[in-house]
Parts: C-alpha cells; structure tokens; sequence
C-alpha cells in the first residue's frame, strides 16, 4: 500500500491571458518524472467575442507530449501535420511532439473546463515523427467501483483490467476518476511508477471565475 507523500497546492498562474491552477511545477514539486507540467483550467469566453481568436493560438511544440482531458465544454486542435480535429466533454487529446510541431488549442464553448499535462519523452523518440491521437468520451473504456460509486475512464495503459486506447511512448497509466461521497476503491500501480491524481472538486470556482461567469450571464 502507498501513503500519500505530498499534497500539492495548485495556485493561479497567468498563462498568456488565460489563468489556470498549477501544481507542477511548483516550489513543493519542481518534477516528477516523466511529468512536466500541469494545469487545470476553468475558462470563460465572452460569447461577443471572435472565439477564432479565443484559447492559444499557434505556438511550437518539441520532445514531449502535451495531454488535455475536457470536463466542460469542447476544444478544436489545429496543427502543422494537417490534424484539424475536435473533442468535447469526457475526451482526451494526446499529442506527442516529436521532432516539432506548431498546433493551436481554440475553445468551441463559451464555457471550457480541462485539465492539461506534459509528459517527458523519452531521449530515443524526441525526435520521431510528431503524432496526434484524439479520443472521445464514447471511445474511452471505464469501469466501476464494486460499490458503484466510482467510475474509472481508462486513457492509456491498464487500469482494473482495463485497457486504454491511446498508445504512448513509455509506460503510462491514466484515467479520469468520477467518485461520489463514501465510495472506495483499489487500484493497483506498479512499485517502479510515479504517480500523482489532481483533485478537482465540483461546484468550487474561484471569485474571478464566479465574477466572469456573473458578467457574462
């Protein structure tokens, strides 16, 4: 059994005009390999506003492999390769960098939740050729709790028997978990893995997303 050997605040942080919360890196966690970065991100679009220009524009991308899980709303990916592809609540993007590629992120919704990771590849494949697999919340294999309160959304490797759909360039588990109060469960990692889980409550924003949201509607 592992004990829990740091908990993580994730602070606001501007990114371009976009706050989001990130706990890595951060003072308490500089790196936990092979992860690099994470955000979480509960944005607002002024519904007035050109959404062509919403979200992150075009900007380059090398030698990892940027993942984004929605929650809310829906993102289009556009890139370098030709890749112009769409995925909405309950799906995931997984992009693996490769040699280079310049991709842009643009929000389909006035409202967008995600959260965002970057995962280190490794040194022989930081130079292959770019890839982007997008997935759908219907094409995501899950499985539950034996309590049925706990859903598990399988991403990549395996998971309660479960295996994932994307194909990744060193071994990596990952899931969206949804739990409701008293539920339980045990899932098994392996010893030689880090791992980390993000909790995001639900119905928590902050004041600047409340006041947003209030000034929008």
């Amino acid at each position: 059994m592992r004990t829990i050997n740091k908990i993580i605040p994730a602070r606001m942080q501007n990114m371009g005009e976009l706050k989001v919360r990130q706990p890595l890196p951060s003072v308490e966690l500089e790196y936990h390999d092979p992860f690099v970065l994470l955000h979480h991100g509960h944005m607002f679009t002024d519904p007035n506003d050109d959404m062509k220009k919403a979200g992150v524009g075009p900007h380059p991308h090398k030698g990892f492999a940027p993942v984004t899980f929605l929650f809310k709303g829906a993102v289009n990916h556009r890139d370098s390769r030709g890749n112009n592809k769409s995925v909405s609540a309950g799906g995931t993007q997984w992009m693996h960098a490769g040699m280079g590629i310049i991709h842009s992120e643009r929000p389909l919704d006035t409202e967008q939740e995600l959260i965002q990771m970057w995962i280190n590849s490794p040194a022989k494949h930081k130079n292959d050729q770019p890839y982007y697999h997008p997935l759908t919340k219907e094409e995501t294999p899950s499985y539950k709790s034996e309590d049925g309160k706990i859903i598990v959304n399988v991403v990549t490797g395996e998971l309660g028997g479960t295996k994932g759909p994307i194909p990744t360039l060193s071994p990596i588990n990952s899931a969206t978990i949804y739990a409701l109060k008293g539920g339980k469960i045990t899932i098994n990692i392996a010893k030689t893995h880090n791992a980390f889980f993000i909790f995001v409550g639900r119905g928590i924003e902050s004041r600047w997303q409340r006041n947003y949201r209030q000034k929008l509607y």
